[in-house]
């Protein structure tokens, strides 16, 4: 019967979103451990263990993009997305119908990026700290420049691969990478200010 369909399908989208916050906030997790990994690094880790350290962030990074890109999560996401388009249980809550768009928002941006540039990035990162004390105290910023260089490389090839398909809406790899993190601005707003 038609309700027992509405009844399995508002069951589904509520499974669905339930699944989804799960495996957000255990993505969040892997967010705060990274964070107070790079933390100790930056301010406990020795030299000689920098890269070990710098290995295992590169590592937790790939498992967390991993987890951001499974298939499970677009079944989710589209049971969610059906169920609000369809005037569902969650489009009545305006903070579930909000965490859905977001999520969908990480999904997508994450599966614009292979695992392989995710790991690349976690490394220049994590090396680039590990020699950023030294070049400080010595004063040799010389030394640095191949890191920072190596950093805007991969943001600049994170940014194009982020615009993929939203050419039109995102001009530059620079917009792509603003809109990741504030979604709506643009680089010329910014230049209106600076």
């Amino acid at each position: 019967t038609l309700l027992g369909v509405l009844l399995k399908t508002m069951a589904t989208a509520a499974d669905a979103y339930e699944a989804l916050v799960a495996s957000f906030k255990r993505m969040h997790a892997l967010e705060h451990a990274e964070s107070m990994l790079m933390w100790d690094q930056m301010v406990h880790v020795q030299p000689k263990c920098a890269p070990a350290r710098t290995a295992s962030l590169a590592e937790l990074g790939r498992i967390k993009h991993e987890r951001q890109t499974a298939p499970e999560l677009a079944t989710q996401l589209d049971a969610c997305e059906a169920d609000i388009a369809a005037g569902g249980e969650l489009s009545k809550d305006a903070i579930k119908a909000a965490n859905v768009r977001e999520m969908r928002r990480v999904w997508a941006e994450q599966n614009k990026l292979p695992a392989e540039l995710v790991t690349r990035q976690k490394t220049a990162v994590g090396q680039a700290q590990a020699a950023w004390p030294a070049a400080k105290k010595a004063g040799d910023w010389a030394a640095f420049v191949p890191h920072v260089e190596k950093m805007f490389a991969i943001a600049q090839e994170e940014g194009e691969l982020l615009r993929k398909g939203r050419e039109a809406e995102l001009p530059t790899a620079y917009d792509a990478l603003l809109d990741k993190w504030e979604p709506g601005l643009r680089a010329a707003a910014v230049d209106e200010h600076f």
